[in-house]
């Protein structure tokens, strides 16, 4: 067994080696003090077999800049796995499906509608299905994990078909609040629900409360953004193709050991990208201003790399202006997988909007504005610490979801 201390000005690194193992834990030094607090990091480690996937020949000896990133931070999905696995052996399991076959709302509405039919599906034991063909199907993108999610529904069987698109009584009306179990509520062979909504604190009902610790989960921390990055890994990995262009990205943009990637989230809703969006603007151009001059504190090619995810063509080029050398973009048009008329172009677009969204759970700092694309991003990088919500022309330090909606 070696050890070996490595010491600079901004980091240090403790290596911990032997035949078998390779463990990295960091204290980052960050100077901008004022935006992160120095604590004790959790280490990451991507499996070597994902970090090493795809990824170029002539960048495999730089894999350190996947498997050092800070972030994600890992979850424990060892319980959750164990019941997913007695549920699929399970030759009288009923079926949970979630169906997108036309208007299902954007990438973080469908997080949202995935994450809380899988949770009931996990809550009555019952397999679970994702049909998913608007604009394309979802596994262009995603291939299942440890849920056999992509599987087809049998025939012959008792259906029932649930619409819940932005419907927000469901959850209080018929989960949380009833004194019954769901399951004996709904007790068709298959339920297919088609729906946009956080149901996780539904399930704070002490009718659930044993279940719940067969899975794993926190009774007392049962919330979207402590629930999610465990329903997630359960369900998906990504296709070998979006893995290798994520794998790319970071190894390109995090050139050091202490180089810090800074992302900051955009939506501005309906614009000249997004024609066909709906509903009032979400932020105005005049708002833009306090962004760049946030992000212009991070405008210093040897520590920084700045990434903008974004609805709007006019963003994306504005920092590309205003931050040539610090930079970092991904390759594709702007679209929405929902409101992009052109099926054929929103599904290329699709590619671009799942490489986007998983490329936030590796930013050191992480600025969201009002979206479910950043706010369940945010929930997948799996910590607050660094994260930052733009809203209303004011950027907040702290966890956007509680920020935003107490606006």
């Amino acid at each position: 067994m070696q050890r070996v201390l490595i010491m600079t000005n901004s980091l240090k690194i403790f290596i911990t080696c032997s035949c078998a193992t390779f463990i990295v834990f960091f204290a980052w030094r960050p100077k901008f003090n004022v935006l992160i607090k120095q604590q004790n990091r959790t280490m990451v480690k991507i499996q070597s077999s994902d970090a090493h996937k795809g990824v170029d020949n002539k960048n495999k000896k730089d894999i350190w800049h996947i498997e050092s990133s800070r972030f994600p931070i890992g979850v424990d999905i060892s319980l959750a796995a164990e019941q997913v696995k007695k549920i699929w052996k399970r030759s009288d399991a009923k079926y949970i499906c979630y169906d997108c076959q036309k208007v299902c709302g954007g990438w973080g509405d469908r997080m949202a509608g995935i994450a809380s039919s899988f949770m009931w599906a996990l809550m009555t034991n019952r397999k679970y299905v994702i049909q998913q063909n608007f604009p394309c199907a979802l596994t262009t993108v995603y291939k299942p994990n440890l849920v056999n999610w992509a599987s087809d529904l049998p025939n012959g069987l008792t259906t029932k078909h649930i619409t819940l698109i932005d419907n927000h009584k469901f959850m209080p009306n018929k989960i949380k609040n009833p004194s019954t179990h769901i399951d004996g509520r709904y007790p068709y062979d298959i339920i297919s629900f088609r729906v946009n909504q956080d149901w996780i604190e539904g399930f704070q009902n002490p009718i659930y409360e044993k279940r719940l610790t067969q899975l794993g989960f926190n009774t007392s921390e049962l919330k979207m953004d402590n629930v999610f990055p465990k329903l997630h890994s359960l369900l998906f990995k990504l296709q070998d193709s979006i893995q290798k262009r994520l794998n790319n990205f970071i190894v390109n943009a995090k050139t050091r050991f202490n180089t810090l990637l800074i992302c900051a989230q955009i939506r501005m809703g309906v614009n000249p990208s997004i024609p066909h969006d709906v509903g009032p603007p979400r932020n105005k151009l005049e708002f833009l201003s306090v962004v760049w001059e946030f992000l212009s504190q991070f405008n210093n090619s040897d520590q920084h790399r700045i990434f903008i995810t974004t609805d709007s063509e006019d963003v994306r080029q504005t920092a590309k202006r205003l931050f040539p050398n610090t930079i970092v973009d991904t390759e594709g048009i702007i679209t929405h997988v929902d409101r992009t008329p052109n099926r054929s172009q929103a599904c290329q677009g699709m590619q671009k909007v799942s490489l986007d969204f998983h490329i936030q759970t590796y930013c050191d700092v992480l600025m969201i504005s009002r979206s479910n694309f950043g706010e369940y991003g945010a929930h997948l990088r799996n910590s607050k610490e660094g994260v930052y919500g733009f809203f209303n022309g004011t950027i907040v330090k702290g966890y956007p979801p509680y920020i935003i909606r107490s606006q």
